[in-house]
């Protein structure tokens, strides 16, 4: 991975800190006259080092883009990022929902490219939802957050759920992973476009006790599909049998020429 002197990162943007979470923090900084994210792991997070071997082989336009490694003087390491101005899928539906067809279909579009990519190296992202997924200023959708996932012939024989509770498929909570776990967490984001809601959870409720969730989704519940132009795709990808659901590659033929279609 290309390494980034920690001078040569301007940290003196505003905001200051563009998340936080469980992993770390991202900070926005100006790197050769460019804004970047910078992305730095809480000490002792141990996906980190897999996330930057994982984006370090990963060149792709859905994918958001890693322009390499940072050793900071305080003895932290971080990765720089391209900025995604618009911010998470989250936030772009809750700005501008309702979303027009053309794009609810050319965000999915992108992220099943994305998806399309990763599961042609032979990866799963295996934490695929709507804060995971980054907007730029044209509109375009990249995937992030690699710090679950993990080449497929490493996962079999892991253990532990990995996920984010809402969007992980049942077969997830068995740690039964495969290449449609991500399309079933891809048809909880296209639902999200297609609602105007970002919390698909049971009734659509806030506040679901997690429990709660984690039991309605490992005996099969799912959200209420509403009619509309991502409705068919929505339900195929939200089968509850993995190998019912289309392959991604599937999706992307579908999504291109619908879009097509509507122009």
């Amino acid at each position: 991975m290309f390494q980034i002197q920690a001078n040569e990162l301007d940290f003196g943007l505003t905001p200051t800190v563009l998340g936080s979470g469980t992993f770390g923090v991202v900070h926005l900084a100006k790197y050769r006259g460019d804004v970047v994210a910078v992305k730095i792991p809480k000490l002792g997070f141990d996906d980190f080092q897999k996330e930057k071997d994982i984006l370090l082989s990963l060149r792709h336009r859905n994918i958001v883009l890693c322009q390499g490694e940072v050793h900071l003087p305080n003895g932290q390491q971080g990765i720089v990022l391209e900025y995604m101005a618009q911010g998470t899928l989250k936030d772009y539906i809750e700005k501008y929902n309702p979303l027009t067809d053309e794009t609810k279909i050319s965000l999915s579009l992108g992220i099943a490219k994305g998806l399309a990519f990763l599961h042609g190296e032979e990866i799963f992202h295996r934490d695929l939802s709507h804060n995971n997924v980054l907007i730029d200023d044209v509109g375009t959708a990249k995937i992030t957050d690699f710090g679950k996932a993990r080449p497929i012939s490493n996962v079999l024989g892991t253990s532990g759920t990995i996920g984010t509770y809402l969007w992980m498929p049942p077969e997830a909570f068995n740690n039964a992973y495969c290449k449609a776990s991500d399309i079933f967490s891809f048809g909880i984001l296209m639902w999200e476009m297609e609602t105007g809601s970002t919390n698909p959870g049971p009734q659509n409720q806030d506040g679901q006790n997690v429990v709660d969730v984690i039991n309605w989704r490992k005996s099969g519940g799912i959200p209420k599909i509403r009619e509309g132009i991502l409705s068919e795709l929505i339900k195929a990808c939200l089968k509850l049998d993995p190998q019912q659901r289309p392959g991604a590659v599937d999706i992307v033929n579908y999504l291109t020429t619908f879009q097509m279609r509507i122009r």
